[in-house]
């Protein structure tokens, strides 16, 4: 990940810790603010609260799944909505089909790669 021109607000929704933390991590690095949440209902009240530029979101999640998290979200009103970004291991058109109708702004397949998140991120703060 390259270092950005302008800090994002980042909530990071995932159940896995080590992912969710090392991305974290990663995202600190390079100057970001984040934050991250195990579940889907903590997803959601999280962004609620923190009002994020960006909420990175698995969808295979506890409580509700990540399809859920982002139509809840979506209807949050919120003074400036968030981009929200899928974060799975389903890359199929079927999967993109099925994000993009919940209402996410991108789909990426893990393992994810650095520079996939780059090119998301680099977008929002050119």
């Amino acid at each position: 990940m390259s270092d950005t021109a302008a800090a994002l607000r980042i909530v990071i929704i995932d159940d896995n810790e080590d992912l969710a933390e090392s991305l974290k991590e990663l995202l600190e690095e390079t100057g970001h603010r984040v934050w991250s949440a195990r579940s889907g209902t903590d997803g959601v009240g999280l962004v609620q609260q923190i009002s994020p530029d960006v909420v990175l979101c698995d969808i295979s999640i506890p409580q509700m799944d990540g399809l859920e998290v982002c139509r809840r979200i979506r209807a949050l009103p919120l003074a400036s909505p968030p981009v929200m970004v899928a974060i799975t291991g389903w890359g199929r058109e079927e999967d993109h089909r099925r994000t993009r109708e919940a209402g996410f702004d991108h789909h990426l397949v893990k393992p994810l790669l650095a520079d996939s998140l780059d090119r998301v991120l680099g977008a929002l703060t050119d």
